[in-house]
């Protein structure tokens, strides 16, 4: 008995969500490595990394599942799953990373942010909004945040890949 043409997408499509999250692990730990600690949760390479992995998979997709006709929807369904695969996958790496390997990420991230709050307030304003960033800033915040950035550039990576590869 053959599989359902959809399932057998949406099933590729967790297993291509999975290789592109270890991917994206891979290219944090080397960007960490070679430049040393960063102040963003996530790269801006990661979500080229996520762009071109997209392509790769929903062509892959598009080649093997449904032989060469893909509707804008299934490409899109696709990479959402891929996204959002990466996204929980990613976050999770986030909270161990920020936990374990560099904890200098959650000092970054709160000096940048209160260099972008002294540009627009000052006194006691800025006091109160840095201690409560001071508070609210450990490795769990900094792993929702990562996992909601990547949900949110998921949403849209999908469209742009669609564009492309669809073909009805």
């Amino acid at each position: 008995m053959q599989k359902n043409p959809s399932r057998k997408a949406v099933n590729l499509s967790f297993l291509w969500g999975i290789k592109a999250g270890f991917y994206m692990i891979l290219l944090t730990l080397l960007l960490y490595f070679v430049t040393g600690s960063g102040y963003r949760p996530v790269p801006v390479w990661n979500h080229f990394l996520l762009l071109f992995i997209m392509f790769i998979a929903i062509n892959s997709l598009k080649k093997k599942v449904y032989k060469g006709y893909l509707s804008f929807k299934q490409c899109y369904i696709s990479g959402l799953i891929i996204g959002i695969v990466v996204a929980f996958i990613f976050g999770i790496y986030m909270f161990i990373h920020t936990s374990f390997i560099d904890k200098q990420l959650i000092i970054n991230n709160i000096a940048a942010n209160e260099k972008a709050l002294s540009q627009y307030l000052s006194g006691t304003e800025l006091q109160n909004k840095i201690s409560v960033l001071k508070e609210n800033t450990n490795s769990f915040s900094i792993a929702i945040k990562a996992t909601i950035e990547l949900i949110l550039i998921s949403i849209f990576l999908p469209l742009l890949v669609s564009i492309f590869l669809k073909k009805e």
